[in-house]
């Protein structure tokens, strides 16, 4: 095991991050007996935050190297 650690920052969502978002989802999908994810056919950002407008997440960003 790494005893090395990073600095994350985490920053708000930004309707940039929708590709992202959709990624994230279709990495992982429901762990259930029955598993299924969501497939976006338009921006995930944009369809979560008109779906769900008190919707609030934040995206952890790395350092750069």
């Amino acid at each position: 095991m790494s005893t090395d650690s990073i600095d994350v920052a985490l920053r708000p969502l930004a309707p940039t991050d929708g590709p992202a978002i959709a990624e994230l989802f279709a990495q992982t999908p429901d762990a259930g007996q029955i598993s299924f994810t969501t497939r976006f056919k338009v921006d995930a950002y944009t369809a979560l935050t008109a779906l769900h407008p008190d919707t609030t997440g934040v995206a952890a960003v790395l350092p750069a190297t």
